[in-house]
């Protein structure tokens, strides 16, 4: 189970507790979580649950999610993550006992436009300098072979890269009853942790079978066939 605590500029709205496999957060009042806001898509994004991880996606909205000042399209969620959408925020925990459902009033909490059929574009300079104030310095890269077995690099500039053997996970891993999107290596204020979002079938690091693990300079990890190296900072080539 899972809480979202909403706050409207840092004022408290409400607190919502879940356990489902996905919610919705959007303008539509069909939303599990709606948000009556003009700068809120109908369908704005998703937390969707993967065995004990839990995956934000943005919704293709029009201005955006946001994880620590970085606008992101898949997150990993970590406790006490805060997303960022428009004005608003939700702060993602896990938590026990009852699905329950607390509204916490907070006086005019922002103009409530009703059945907009559009979203009102807000300034994305504006919307990037607010955010950015929450954004990560840490950097990492990847070593592996490439195809054609040569080693290559890739540097982790994204809040979340996938492993899987779908086509459109960032890196396609050849291998038995491996799911589309199989791990997943987290970009936090910390650092970089893998994930397996499988548990029927966990990922290798260092010769050992991990569900998640913060990754170490010159740490290796496998996904199905494929070896990859961590290590913090740039490419020197």
């Amino acid at each position: 189970m899972i809480e979202l605590r909403l706050t409207y500029q840092r004022r408290p709205v409400k607190t919502v507790q879940f356990d489902q496999e996905e919610m919705v957060i959007g303008r539509d009042a069909d939303c599990a979580i709606p948000i009556d806001n003009i700068g809120i898509s109908r369908r704005h994004a998703s937390i969707e649950r993967f065995g004990e991880f839990y995956l934000l996606k943005d919704l293709g909205s029009e201005n955006g999610t946001y994880i620590r000042g970085r606008r992101v399209k898949f997150y990993c969620l970590n406790d006490e993550d805060e997303i960022c959408i428009s004005n608003y925020s939700l702060f993602f925990r896990r938590v026990g006992g009852e699905s329950t459902f607390d509204s916490e009033t907070a006086g005019a909490a922002g103009a409530r436009e009703k059945n907009l059929e559009v979203t009102m574009p807000l300034d994305v300079r504006e919307m990037d300098r607010m955010q950015m104030e929450r954004s990560s310095a840490v950097t990492g890269y990847l070593k592996f072979l490439n195809p054609s077995g040569r080693e290559d690099t890739f540097t982790l500039l994204k809040s979340t890269v996938f492993f899987g053997s779908h086509r459109k996970s960032d890196f396609v891993c050849p291998g038995w009853f491996l799911l589309g999107k199989h791990a997943v290596v987290v970009r936090d204020e910390f650092g970089f942790r893998v994930i397996s979002l499988n548990p029927k079938k966990l990922i290798r690091v260092n010769g050992k079978e991990v569900d998640e693990y913060r990754l170490k300079d010159t740490d290796k990890f496998v996904v199905g066939t494929r070896v990859f190296e961590f290590h913090f900072g740039v490419p020197t080539k």
